[in-house]
């Protein structure tokens, strides 16, 4: 996403968010400060960093290389009851 303080931006969710976030599948989003898509990383559903700042987008790839045995082994997070088939 681009790195904007227009409020459409902010408000913006992707189709590839919530569809990661239905699986319960985790999502490292470079996307803007205040974002919708920042919400839901920080809420438990993965991770994000602004387009602006390379270095926290950098130190987060190193960690997640870290952790990929720990990732791929984890089971996925339940999505939110809306979410879920009935």
């Amino acid at each position: 996403e681009a790195d904007s303080e227009h409020p459409l931006i902010k408000a913006t969710l992707l189709s590839k968010v919530t569809d990661c976030f239905a699986l319960g599948k985790p999502m490292l989003s470079i996307t803007p400060e205040g974002s919708e898509t920042e919400r839901i990383c920080k809420s438990g559903y993965g991770w994000s960093a602004a387009p602006s700042n390379p270095q926290e987008i950098a130190k987060l790839l190193c960690g997640l290389v870290e952790k990929l045995p720990e990732l791929r082994a984890a089971k996925p997070k339940p999505a939110p009851e809306y979410y879920q088939a009935e």
